[in-house]
């Protein structure tokens, strides 16, 4: 397909004609390729197409009679929605598209982990990686294979593209999660809660209490503004509850593809209308933020050039213990990864022990019980309360 929508291009082959070939790139419509048409994938697109922002929806799979099944199903939705221009294509499509989001992997339904499934998941993300850009691609990466924060990492080496085109879909949806749960909790709408989730989109992640803000209040004097006790038991709960929400859904109905198919969109439409939004998104994390050779989920402004810049959050001693805790989670898996497919320039500290990556795949007991978070990454302190002493990192 690609190939009859670049004839036009082709005909301007002449050493002059390159900057005709960059307009009429710059100039085309809205496009957007979807790597994988499984339920996320799927249910990405279809959300897509539901909030008319994209002209055309490609969708690329290894099977295409499933990618064709997936678009004739869409355009029988699309009669009653926007008009969308939807096509199963193939990876020849990602030169022009505004956004190439990635969502194959391996599922994690049953009692594997995000962790278990490293290994096979980066050899599939990478030959696709290879693949898109094969097609010197002119947009965005958005990634949202698991684990995403060590796969973010990884694509921006393996793809060669410069650090604020690649992005991971990270702690979006946690942060929904959390946000979600402290509205409920106050009894007010979500857009009233301003609170991040940071860090790793996994057990390791951090929730930011200490400035979690409600109607512009801190949570403590939201609580005398309403009358509630503001206990630190509760936000403790609340945390928890949005750690563990993927795997209580997974462990519910196999899988998870409707809060994250919503999480990339959100994230597409800050790329396609260059709004300046503030996402919790995965990147690579600045040197001068000194959380070492790790992408983790910070605030970070997103518009159509990708990440603008990634922002540094006000953190209490406990919280910013944490963040440096997970960080190095992430680094173990990158290095864990490394050894299965290498990443160039990756300068991670020798390799894990055996027994170091037994604990990172451990998920599960014996009995089938699940390790909690706190028995499974014990290097990371409890969550402290909300109220403490700010240390802020340095800016970017």
């Amino acid at each position: 397909m690609e190939a009859q929508r670049l004839s036009t291009l082709r005909a301007y082959n002449s050493p002059g004609q390159d900057a005709l070939k960059d307009a009429l790139l710059e100039n085309r419509i809205p496009r957007v390729v979807i790597v994988g048409t499984g339920f996320v994938g799927s249910t990405t697109a279809y959300a897509l197409m539901m909030s008319g922002m994209a002209a055309e929806i490609v969708l690329i799979d290894r099977d295409a009679r499933r990618a064709e099944g997936q678009v004739n199903d869409l355009r029988d939705a699309e009669v009653f929605s926007h008009t969308t221009r939807l096509f199963a294509g193939d990876f020849s499509d990602c030169r022009s598209a505004d956004i190439t989001v990635i969502t194959a992997g391996v599922s994690q339904a049953g009692q594997r982990s995000r962790i278990q499934s490293l290994s096979e998941t980066g050899t599939i993300v990478h030959d696709l990686v290879s693949n898109v850009c094969r097609q010197e691609p002119r947009g965005i990466l958005l990634l949202a294979s698991n684990p995403v924060d060590a796969l973010t990492y990884a694509v921006s080496k393996w793809s060669g593209l410069p650090a604020n085109r690649v992005i991971g879909s990270g702690t979006s949806l946690d942060t929904s999660r959390f946000r979600r749960r402290l509205a409920a909790r106050y009894g007010v709408a979500s857009a009233n809660v301003h609170a991040y989730v940071i860090g790793e989109h996994g057990d390791s992640q951090v929730p930011v209490l200490s400035s979690a803000r409600v109607a512009g209040f801190p949570l403590d004097e939201f609580c005398d503004q309403v009358g509630q006790p503001c206990e630190e038991s509760t936000f403790t709960g609340i945390a928890s509850d949005t750690r563990t929400a993927g795997v209580d859904i997974i462990d519910a109905k196999g899988g998870t593809y409707y809060g994250i198919g919503a999480a990339l969109v959100r994230i597409i439409r800050a790329i396609l209308r260059d709004e300046d939004a503030i996402l919790t998104v995965s990147s690579l994390v600045p040197k001068s933020m000194e959380l070492g050779e790790v992408s983790l989920s910070l605030p970070s402004i997103v518009n159509r050039h990708g990440i603008a810049r990634v922002l540094s959050v006000a953190l209490n001693s406990s919280e910013r213990k944490a963040l440096e805790a997970s960080a190095e989670v992430v680094r173990r898996q990158i290095t864990t990864l490394a050894q299965t497919t290498p990443i160039p320039g990756f300068s991670g500290n020798g390799s894990p022990s055996k027994e170091r990556i037994a604990a990172l795949t451990k998920s599960t007991r014996a009995n089938g019980e699940r390790v909690t978070p706190k028995e499974q990454w014990p290097g990371i302190p409890a969550w402290s309360r909300f109220k403490s002493n700010f240390t802020n990192p340095r800016h970017a």
